[in-house]
């Protein structure tokens, strides 16, 4: 056990490095020097050997994955199953069914205050990585920059490199991993071409108050860079927090673009659909990166869309009545565990938790799997801050959480000094 341990450990250890060794000695042609710089995604890692070592008889508890452990409602599933059988199988518009697009403009006009065209100003995408790829592939040339603050998702940074674009990292504030706008003054180049927010955020909780939402906005504004806004956490909010999206201030379509979509907030990860809100003219580049990748969203899954934002508050009040006391569950033992702290997490599912150990985040995640049968995420897949940090998902149910938590204990009581 041991051994094959330290072996998985080393392998996963290479993990969000650069891999510009792969072995192509069995192929008859070249692999691009592009996709081999591309570093590959620990949370997919994780959870992919967490599937393995299931199909082996194991009862993994899961603290990884971005997924809400509840089911979309009924009534989604049997909006999706009637579109099936109407035969809705074929393309739609490369820009999302217009019955989906106009109940999207009427859910943001609602909750956000937000006025947006739904034949011009939202684009259906097949999720939401394929949404922010979009936005930056029609804005990004060889080489432009695009701001992203440390911690951040894991998959950000590659997909600004995709596109052709280099990422700059900002670190944010410890303690309150709020924006820290001198260090963002700094790091601006005449190349900035966008800065990416999320908000709240994955994996910190941080939600951005109106005030640094407002300020950050001039601050794009008076440089002429695009916020690119990742708000599909946007109703997981705690502590009389408030969502504050882009899209609610005035001129926003000129500097900004707003993302979200149905696999949080509505339990659809398996749906793939997202969308962007935001001027006509930067949709229009955004749609010809549709129709020359996926071409259209899947058509019938748009109908259970339709359903989900139908039955919007039905879904937000099963938030709020599930994820306060789990996150409450997962801070009291923060609280009562020696090696580990965190910031309060005011929004999304997770808690970005420190640890006081002498070992790599990967490898104490790796042993919790391992050893424990814990599934953790390690905090160096969000960026250099999260060094002795592991991101703890509190999506499971409360037995999962408070099972899992347990062992935890066990493993960093063995483990301390």
């Amino acid at each position: 056990m041991k051994i094959r341990l330290i072996i998985y450990v080393e392998e996963m250890e290479k993990v969000g490095e650069e891999m510009t060794n792969v072995d192509s000695q069995h192929l008859n042609y070249k692999i691009s020097r592009r996709i081999q710089q591309f570093k590959g995604s620990p949370t997919v890692q994780i959870f992919s050997r967490t599937k393995e070592l299931e199909r082996q008889g194991r009862e993994i508890l899961h603290l990884d994955i971005g997924q809400p452990d509840f089911a979309p409602l009924d009534s989604v599933l049997d909006a999706t199953i009637k579109a099936i059988r109407a035969r809705k199988t074929e393309y739609s518009v490369s820009s999302g069914l217009l019955e989906l697009r106009s109940a999207i403009a009427s859910h943001v006009a609602q909750h956000d205050g937000c006025v947006v065209d739904p034949k011009s100003e939202v684009l259906v995408t097949s999720g939401a990585k394929l949404a922010l790829l979009a936005v930056l592939f029609s804005v990004l040339d060889e080489g432009d920059e695009v701001i992203i603050f440390d911690p951040y998702w894991v998959s950000y940074a590659e997909m600004v490199r995709l596109a052709g674009g280099l990422p700059r990292i900002v670190a944010v504030d410890p303690r309150t991993h709020g924006i820290d706008f001198d260090s963002l003054e700094t790091t601006i180049t005449p190349d900035t071409r966008a800065i990416i927010v999320n908000s709240p955020n994955n994996p910190t909780g941080w939600v951005i108050s109106k005030e640094e939402r407002d300020a950050l906005f001039s601050f794009a504004q008076d440089r002429d860079l695009l916020i690119i806004s990742d708000e599909i956490y946007s109703e997981y909010v705690f502590d009389g927090e408030k969502h504050w999206s882009f899209s609610g201030i005035d001129g926003w379509k000129k500097n900004a673009v707003v993302i979200n979509g149905f696999s949080k907030t509505y339990s659809m990860t398996g749906y793939r659909l997202a969308w962007i809100l935001g001027a006509s003219d930067i949709l229009g580049f955004c749609r010809k990166f549709i129709e020359n990748s996926t071409t259209c969203p899947v058509t019938f899954a748009q109908y259970g869309a339709i359903a989900a934002l139908q039955h919007h508050d039905e879904f937000k009040t099963l938030i709020k009545e599930l994820f306060p006391p789990r996150r409450e569950i997962v801070l009291d033992w923060v609280k009562s565990t020696k090696a580990v702290s965190a910031v309060i997490p005011r929004g999304a599912f997770y808690v970005f938790a420190a640890y006081d150990l002498s070992m790599s985040p990967t490898t104490v995640a790796l042993r919790l799997l391992e050893e424990y049968d814990v599934s953790v995420i390690p905090g160096t897949a969000f960026g250099s801050f999260g060094k002795r940090h592991l991101r703890i998902a509190y999506a499971s149910s409360v037995e999962v959480i408070k099972k899992a938590l347990g062992r935890m204990t066990t493993f960093f009581e063995e483990n301390q000094g």
